[in-house]
């Protein structure tokens, strides 16, 4: 993309190249809305422009100006996508909220955003009850008159490059929520990154997609997003395997909990490239894969929602180092992107370049914490990561707030258990608790187990089983806090 153009044009380029291609698939859709080959319900590129000059008309009709910001509660649809594209076009700021944050936390951003417009459906409906926030923004339009609208020709605004295109607040892993901002620069630097990185742009065929960000990639390069929900069912899974040739997946991006899923739910004997992230990942795992998918040429990346990807590395050689190392997960992230200037201070992996995403809105102490600008201006983000170079490997050993020796025992721990359905929690200096997951482990009362793992790590006291509950984001990082609420201690 020209660094004089914003984020729309680049669609725009890919919807006038690529009309009668299928754009988005969704599961469930089920009406053909392309071509007649496309029999599954995928919507062309042709009728995303259709989609999106209606929701531009609507947008048009209330007075939307430049910068004005637009609200989006939409349930993951073909429209929600539709009404992105034409509020990019238009200049607006697109306002993203996670629909499972607190109502008060709801409530702060919309005073603090004061967004003009709101594009609601059912579940924006529910807010508009609940939220006093919702009812004082000044337009508001049903995302179901959409198809009503008429489908007004409109022309895609020349914005400033650090314009924001997009902004989602976000609870993250820990605190209190906070504004990522996608300006249009850093959407062309985010693509460019994955285009020179992962190849984005030269892999024909479509994507499997369960991280929203990678969909509009694949809008900017032409490419077709089969689009899973963020809560997917093994339903939505097993469909996978019977889309037409057209749609059958060639690529995946994604984090080892949907992974998981998609080995024991389907054959997508069709992917070519697999690229796993998000989240720590067993090295069984990934053995797992090279034998399902031999042929695919499989990548393990490091990165975060604020700058993806950090790093990347062949899966097979990360496994290979990760082992020699004695670590259970796959720990080695190769190294960090040409594009990126790196440090460490202390433990803690600080990152600057093009595709770093600007400072938080609405959490200052987020700022505080994880941005800084050095003396030329150039921003900084704190990953809140232990990265340790060894033999120019980079070696992801945890997050900060977890201390390295804890970190250590948990990969030795699961190395014993077989699994990683456990953690530790430090009681003092050199003490520690085991939360464990029964169904994972279901003769952890018996001596043998008992006595092996007393024995190889001392200090070890106590042992608690649990339910092993994960976060609602990743499906795969152990919540450490609501997991220890189940707990209780058996005698071993």
């Amino acid at each position: 993309m020209s660094n004089l153009s914003n984020a729309a044009h680049k669609i725009d380029l890919a919807i006038q190249e690529n009309k009668n291609q299928p754009a988005l698939w969704l599961p469930g859709s089920h009406r053909s809305l392309g071509s007649p080959q496309w029999t599954s319900g995928a919507l062309s590129f042709g009728d995303l422009d259709l989609k999106a000059r209606r929701a531009a008309a609507l947008l048009q009709a209330r007075g939307i100006k430049p910068l004005d910001q637009v609200l989006l509660a939409i349930d993951l649809s073909y429209d929600l996508y539709a009404w992105v594209v034409a509020a990019a076009r238009l200049g607006a700021t697109i306002l993203l909220v996670e629909p499972w944050l607190k109502l008060g936390r709801i409530e702060k951003i919309l005073n603090d955003q004061k967004p003009k417009f709101f594009v609601a459906g059912p579940l924006g409906s529910l807010w508009g009850l609940r939220i006093k926030g919702v009812r004082s923004i000044p337009h508001k339009i049903n995302a179901r008159s959409l198809e009503q609208s008429p489908a007004d020709s409109h022309r895609t605004l020349d914005l400033d490059m650090d314009t924001p295109c997009l902004i989602a607040f976000t609870s993250g892993t820990t605190g209190d929520p906070k504004g990522l901002v996608r300006t249009h620069r850093y959407l062309n630097a985010a693509l460019d990154t994955l285009n020179t990185s992962l190849g984005f742009n030269q892999i024909q065929g479509p994507d499997l997609v369960i991280f929203a960000n990678f969909t509009l990639a694949n809008l900017a390069n032409g490419r077709t997003s089969l689009i899973m929900p963020a809560r997917w069912s093994h339903d939505h899974i097993r469909c996978l395997d019977l889309l037409p040739a057209p749609l059958k997946p060639v690529s995946v991006t994604t984090g080892p909990a949907y992974m998981q899923a998609l080995l024991q739910e389907s054959q997508l004997s069709s992917l070519r490239h697999i690229h796993i992230g998000g989240a720590l990942t067993e090295n069984s795992f990934f053995e797992k894969l090279f034998v399902r998918f031999s042929s695919a040429h499989i990548s393990h990346i490091y990165g975060s929602s604020e700058v993806e990807p950090v790093a990347l590395i062949d899966a097979r050689k990360a496994v290979n180092l990760s082992r020699g190392h004695g670590f259970f997960h796959t720990l080695c992230v190769g190294n960090p992107l040409k594009s990126l200037k790196t440090k460490i201070q202390g433990e803690s992996l600080w990152v600057s370049g093009p595709h770093v995403s600007p400072e938080y809105l609405g959490n200052p102490e987020a700022n505080r914490v994880h941005k800084s600008r050095d003396q030329e201006g150039n921003l900084w983000h704190r990953m809140g990561d232990r990265i340790l170079p060894i033999n120019d490997q980079w070696f992801y050993l945890g997050r900060e707030h977890q201390s390295r020796e804890s970190f250590d025992l948990e990969q030795k721990l699961y190395t014993l258990l077989g699994h990683g359905e456990a953690f530790v929690d430090e009681l003092a200096p050199q003490r520690y608790a085991v939360y464990v997951d029964p169904s994972k482990t279901p003769d952890l009362k018996s001596t043998t187990l008992g006595a092996m793992i007393k024995a190889s790590l001392p200090e070890i006291l106590d042992f608690y089983t649990t339910s092993i509950t994960k976060d609602k984001r990743h499906r795969a990082r152990i919540d450490r806090v609501r997991s220890k609420q189940s707990a209780h201690k058996p005698s071993i």
